[in-house]
């Protein structure tokens, strides 16, 4: 709630001086030739927005995103595993050199420290490289692209290297990340639900964490996403309206009684400060929305998706590597190549996908219609708990598709 105190009032203060500027041009007649019935018109539809807009507010601000604390236990620490590389047959840690100096292993206690120590400094830890390699054939997957010139090449072949060097390329993580070494938050000293992260600003463990929002000051995770998402989407409803009002106000033809005096509202600073603040604010919480709404769709919070977009980016810069920008045909070929191996990254590949965009919906958003739009309602799931996708193993590492459960290839 700290965060609230300090930058919750930001949003806050916004909002109270965008509705001013709004209703002070009506309620003070200041529009030439409008009828009274229409000011208070505009005005009522307005503070009816407004209303609710705080009542999102309050809820996403006033209701606790989920902290892993108040679910979890404290537990030991679990041993760190080390990574056996199977080229030459030996151990090696990922921690740095140093640990391990003539057949000697640094202990866990002493690397566990090391850790926490760090992540006392980074908020969340993810032991990212702490892994065993499953086989030989999933190892030996390229890590980094080929950048040779196909000039080098003779030209007939031209075609063939740009396809056999690319269908490999897709190198979804080999992290365990069900792990207990990679659940395990070394700031809390607990074992972390599924889907659950460490909060460096809340300094705390949040339940399917989506992201620390800054304009509300407050965590957005499983117990409060629903209420972000309508707040998100009134906040739209209610800059929109005020951008489309005041826009229409200021360019309405002038009656011909108007004086000369009557005429200054177009340049009333009200108004212009008024469509300033929604002109920028309702693309922006119109993107917030549209972007939680897809997310949600496809099973992923913010945080998940940042992961799935940068094996995305690599991608993308390896297909511009070897086609060109005309040559869309061909990279969609081998995108889809990609696809029949190891699937869509966003469906498919993403451990939490339960199968259904209305599955995915319906947790987070509730059964209620009406909550959709109204910040009333829970979601279904409670954060502590979500299903695997099964076309991951046990310890949450994607398996190509001939590995997949029949029903599903």
């Amino acid at each position: 709630m700290a965060g609230v105190m300090h930058t919750g009032p930001l949003w806050l203060f916004r909002a109270i001086f965008t509705s001013y500027n709004f209703a002070w041009p009506l309620s003070k007649e200041i529009v030439p030739g409008a009828k009274i019935q229409d000011v208070n018109g505009l005005l009522s539809v307005f503070c009816l927005l407004y209303i609710l807009v705080l009542w999102a507010y309050a809820k996403v601000v006033l209701t606790p995103p989920g902290h892993a604390r108040d679910h979890t236990r404290k537990t030991p620490e679990p041993p760190l595993p080390l990574i056996f590389n199977l080229n030459d047959h030996g151990p090696r840690s990922s921690l740095g050199s140093s640990t391990l100096k003539h057949g000697s292993i640094t202990t866990t206690k002493n690397i566990s420290t090391s850790l926490r120590a760090s992540a006392s400094s980074l908020g969340d830890i993810s032991l990212t490289r702490l892994s065993y390699a499953e086989d030989s054939s999933e190892a030996s997957f390229p890590q980094h692209f080929d950048n040779t010139p196909f000039d080098q090449h003779p030209k007939d072949s031209e075609r063939t290297l740009r396809y056999e060097r690319l269908v490999a390329f897709r190198q979804p993580s080999r992290t365990p990340i069900l792990n207990a070494t990679n659940r395990y938050c070394w700031i809390d000293g607990l074992m972390k639900p599924s889907r659950a992260h460490h909060c460096h600003t809340c300094t705390t463990c949040i339940l399917k964490f989506s992201h620390h929002c800054d304009w509300i000051g407050q965590c957005i995770g499983a117990r409060n996403h629903k209420y972000f998402v309508n707040f998100c989407l009134l906040t739209a409803l209610v800059t929109f309206y005020t951008f489309i009002t005041l826009l229409t106000c200021t360019l309405a033809p002038m009656p011909a009684s108007t004086t000369l005096n009557e005429s200054s509202h177009k340049l009333n600073p009200h108004i212009i400060i008024g469509t300033f603040f929604s002109t920028f604010f309702c693309p922006f919480t119109g993107h917030q929305f549209t972007k939680h709404v897809w997310h949600i769709l496809h099973g992923q919070t913010l945080v998940e998706s940042l992961y799935i977009s940068r094996i995305l980016a690599k991608e993308e810069e390896a297909l511009n590597t070897v086609f060109s920008f005309w040559e869309f045909n061909d990279n969609w070929r081998i995108r889809q190549q990609w696809d029949q191996q190891w699937g869509s990254l966003h469906t498919e590949g993403n451990i939490w996908w339960r199968g259904s965009k209305w599955t995915e919906w319906i947790d987070v958003m509730g059964v209620n219609k009406l909550g959709w739009l109204l910040p009333f309602g829970v979601s279904q799931s409670d954060g502590l708990e979500y299903p695997m996708n099964p076309r991951f193993n046990g310890e949450g590492v994607l398996q190509k598709r001939v590995k997949w459960p029949k029903e599903l290839r």
